[in-house]
């Protein structure tokens, strides 16, 4: 008896060609099923990512639209600056040279050229 008791537990698991079949087949379903759920998420994370990115050019550009229209206010502001400066170097050389006029020569005489200068000392400079 004891050979009809082995070839009984043979029996039980010994698998036959159907049922092997049947197994890789559920088997190759549920490896396709998480082989859909891992792309779908990879999928999931990189539109995430895309969005996030979006985000982030939309911030960057509108902080370069406002760094842009600040530098250009920046350069008006030096150029009108710049205009100004040259007025008052002009200002200051010509009250330098008044100066040295006046000291040069006599004060009554503020009305004719001083020695060594074309220009009378009264000019049309806006003081």
């Amino acid at each position: 008896m004891p050979s009809s008791s082995g070839s009984t537990q043979l029996q039980k698991y010994s698998v036959t060609p159907a049922q092997r079949m049947e197994k890789r087949m559920l088997s190759n379903r549920e490896s396709a099923r998480r082989s859909r759920m891992r792309k779908q998420k990879q999928q999931d994370d990189l539109m995430a990512q895309v969005s996030y990115l979006r985000q982030q050019n939309y911030q960057i550009l509108s902080a370069l639209h406002i760094t842009a229209q600040h530098s250009l206010g920046v350069e008006s502001e030096n150029s009108v600056l710049r205009a100004r400066l040259m007025d008052l170097g002009s200002r200051l050389q010509f009250l330098q040279h008044l100066i040295h006029c006046i000291n040069a020569e006599d004060s009554s005489s503020l009305l004719r050229p001083c020695m060594g200068c074309s220009a009378p000392k009264s000019s049309s400079i806006r003081l």
